[in-house]
């Protein structure tokens, strides 16, 4: 899994080498980009906590969105 220049990718959260093959049940290339369960959990909490944002202005919501009515 080497990339252009030799270098072995890196896990985005931790920084650690990405496992070529699985090292136990919650380490492997299952897991890639990121190179463990504990990584994906980490960053499914930065979503889901809004910590990666989209640069630009924010979008414009609908009074329809808020209402919370299903019509």
């Amino acid at each position: 899994m080497a990339t252009r220049a030799g270098r072995q990718p890196r896990c985005p959260i931790c920084r650690g080498k990405l496992p070529e093959q699985e090292e136990s049940p919650e380490r492997g290339p299952k897991f890639a980009p990121l190179c463990s369960l504990r990584c994906k959990r980490i960053d499914l909490a930065t979503w889901l906590g809004e910590g990666y944002r989209i640069s630009g202005e924010p979008a414009e919501q609908n009074d329809d969105d808020q209402s919370g009515d299903e019509r």
